[in-house]
């Protein structure tokens, strides 16, 4: 995540998943789930610079969510 670990500290509980801080303004965020349709949605809603580091899976379910938002909200 392109964000320190104390802001997405304030955003992400404990119990969600893994985080490790990096630098002062990257940290990693190991979510503890199984289901990437959740995990998207979930890192959609934390409004955070990431990059997904695996699955690959997880990054076809982000394209997807942001696709149907698109084709969902275009006037």
């Amino acid at each position: 995540m392109h964000s320190s670990a104390d802001l997405v500290r304030e955003r992400v509980p404990a119990t969600t998943g893994l985080l490790i801080a990096e630098q002062e303004d990257t940290c990693r965020l190991v979510l503890g789930t199984n289901d990437l349709d959740w995990a998207a949605r979930y890192i959609t809603a934390l409004n955070l610079d990431v990059d997904v580091i695996t699955p690959q899976a997880l990054s076809e379910r982000l394209t997807a969510l942001g696709r149907w938002l698109i084709e969902r909200y275009s006037s």
